[in-house]
């Protein structure tokens, strides 16, 4: 079934470990995942995808060029970025950053970032996007906030 969501308890079950393995490999970032609240869920094809290279998950960061190169470690498998609080990347001192602006998630494909509610819209190496597979070096423009893709 495409687009398989599995819970820690399935994903055990299917990777026959215990579950607190797989917490523990959600909470390293070893394994794409996605937390939803306090709940971790895994895509199917993603998890087939990771055991096809031998465990092995790509890592990727964001830079962040207007903040003295701060990076955030791509850690999960969704990550959205916006001004509001709840969001894994808080953009709030830019004003043109929407609640939630853009979100960039681990397909396939590699990561791929999506324009969620930007009102200003997100940038990609300068052309305005609603969806785009990222690559190394890539410049992510949202509001005046300039974040550099790197893989890891």
């Amino acid at each position: 079934m495409k687009d398989e969501i599995l819970t820690v308890k399935q994903l055990a079950a299917y990777l026959q470990l215990n579950e607190m393995t797989i917490y523990k490999l959600a909470r390293e970032g070893k394994i794409p995942a996605s937390r939803i609240g306090r709940s971790w869920r895994f895509k199917k094809d993603l998890i087939d995808d990771w055991l096809a290279r031998g465990g092995a998950i790509q890592r990727a960061e964001l830079i962040f060029r207007n903040e003295t190169e701060r990076r955030y470690p791509l850690t999960s498998s969704t990550i959205l970025l916006g001004a509001d609080p709840a969001n894994d990347i808080v953009l709030s001192k830019d004003s043109q950053i929407s609640a939630r602006h853009a979100m960039i998630t681990l397909e396939r494909e590699g990561f791929v970032i999506v324009n969620l509610d930007g009102k200003t819209g997100t940038y990609v190496n300068g052309v305005a996007i609603d969806r785009q597979v990222l690559q190394d070096g890539d410049e992510i423009r949202l509001g005046e906030t300039i974040l550099i893709f790197r893989i890891v």
